[in-house]
């Protein structure tokens, strides 16, 4: 309900949305249409986490200025390239504040992951998101610092790296994302450091 002398734009609002799907997961987008527009022509996704089966994916979005019209959208792949990840591996274990966590992949045009004579394309779009389920239940994704990956061309790799030192204890997910792949989550945790 409207409340006289508050106003609900800035600084903006952020939305979260979670929903089952039996879909393949594409290049997923929070569509938005800004102001009186009926055209869906922003993307507003900053983060999105799909679990393995039953699907259930989450999406959060950047601040809008208000509740306008948004919708989940999975795009189609601009490209449909190799995607190879070389880390993390899913249950890998993190030492808490005393670790990084390097996140990288290979990206290959066609062909396999493993002796793939092609040369490792650099991905100028990929975009990763951290988050992990409370035990309510409720998914909730944390800040992080580096959200693009550089390439190293010397390994063929895209990279980007995690910092562990403010986040809580516990299991977390990983999603790497672009227009190139399908999303691909892997679970990590972190653990009580050693000194």
């Amino acid at each position: 309900m409207p409340v006289i002398r508050v106003d609900y734009n800035p600084p903006g609002v952020e939305l979260t949305l979670s929903y089952e799907t039996s879909d393949p997961a594409f290049d997923p987008a929070f569509g938005h249409a800004p102001g009186d527009n009926i055209i869906f022509s922003q993307d507003i996704l900053r983060n999105y986490f799909r679990e393995p089966p039953p699907d259930d994916d989450t999406m959060d979005s950047d601040p809008v200025p208000g509740l306008s019209d948004v919708i989940a959208l999975n795009k189609p792949l601009e490209e449909n390239d190799t995607y190879c990840r070389v880390s993390p591996q899913d249950g890998q274990i993190f030492a808490g504040e005393h670790e990084e966590i390097e996140v990288a992949f290979r990206l290959f045009a066609s062909g396999p992951c493993i002796g793939n004579p092609g040369r490792p394309l650099r991905d100028r779009d990929a975009r990763l998101s951290l988050g992990k389920r409370l035990d309510s239940g409720e998914f909730v994704f944390q800040h992080v610092r580096v959200e693009h990956f550089h390439f190293e061309p010397r390994e063929g790799v895209n990279e980007a790296e995690i910092e562990t030192e403010d986040l809580p204890l516990g299991t977390y997910f990983i999603t790497v994302r672009s227009d190139e792949f399908s999303p691909d989550t892997v679970r990590v945790i972190i653990a009580p450091g050693h000194h």
